[in-house]
């Protein structure tokens, strides 16, 4: 049979301000060997053994391995000394944070499902930003578009007019000629006035044509201007997408660690195991 020590105890983790408040029990157990000259409780084993199986009694005329020396020394309460401090520095619950976002990982998550809520939050995040910038850029283009409809109409009508202007100057000038070419020798002054006025009428109808060139021009600029806030609309997108990637927070460990008096109920038993 050789000799291995059992150490048992209750240990409370308590953090008021994350609401934290657990109590679990930590049984280790390690092996004497007759060589050791200290008992470090690094070397130990997680122990599911129950006491119950240490108080059997051992077969007849049972050999028995030798204790180590410095054990036999030592009392009690000094060995279960050196398991409450190996608890109070070594017994620890790991959680996860994400500082930037304020986002704890809860007791009993692991660090691939907080990674995995915290996804799911930014996703969300993402989606809900993304539907405020649309919206603002919805009402941009809105305002956009009205301007471009306008221009659109006033474009029609121009054309109207400089179409509507020119037959009538091209017959009031053709009635002019065929009055010069039909009439007297000597051109009647009614059909030299009718002659001016259908010149001055050519002259409105170039000018008609420069107001279409410029409608045309600025419902040019309006499709650019609108063409301009589609890619500026995909380039926030773009940088409203790479804000919420996961990888671009940083994530940190800490620690709940329970305090001296929160590791009570020590038990220390020697057990005989083949």
């Amino acid at each position: 049979f050789y000799p291995y020590l059992i150490f048992e105890a209750s240990v409370r983790f308590y953090n008021a301000k994350r609401g934290i408040d657990i109590e679990k029990r930590e049984k280790i157990s390690i092996y004497l060997d007759k060589n050791l000259d200290e008992l470090n409780l690094k070397e130990a084993q997680k122990e599911d053994l129950n006491k119950k199986e240490c108080d059997k009694k051992p077969i007849k005329n049972a050999l028995f391995s030798p204790l180590p020396t410095f054990i036999e020394s030592m009392s009690k309460s000094e060995i279960i000394k050196i398991f409450s401090n190996f608890l109070y520095h070594n017994e620890k619950i790991t959680l996860y944070s994400y500082p930037k976002l304020k986002i704890e990982s809860e007791i009993g998550e692991s660090l691939s499902e907080f990674k995995i809520r915290v996804s799911q939050k930014l996703k969300e995040l993402y989606e809900n930003e993304l539907e405020k910038l649309k919206e603002k850029f919805k009402k941009k283009r809105e305002k956009i578009d009205k301007r471009l409809q306008k221009a659109k109409l006033r474009l029609e009508k121009e054309k109207d007019d400089v179409s509507s202007k020119t037959t009538e100057t091209i017959l009031s000038f053709g009635m002019t000629l065929l009055d010069m070419f039909l009439g007297r020798k000597r051109v009647k002054k009614s059909t030299a006035t009718r002659a001016v006025g259908s010149l001055r009428s050519a002259g409105r109808v170039l000018r008609e044509k420069e107001d279409v060139k410029r409608v045309q021009e600025e419902i040019d600029s309006i499709i650019e201007e609108m063409e301009a806030l589609q890619d500026k609309l995909k380039e926030e997108i773009e940088k409203l997408s790479q804000k919420y990637e996961i990888e671009n927070y940083e994530i940190k460990e800490f620690y709940i660690k329970p305090r001296r008096t929160d590791i009570y109920n020590k038990e220390l038993y020697l057990c005989w195991k083949t």
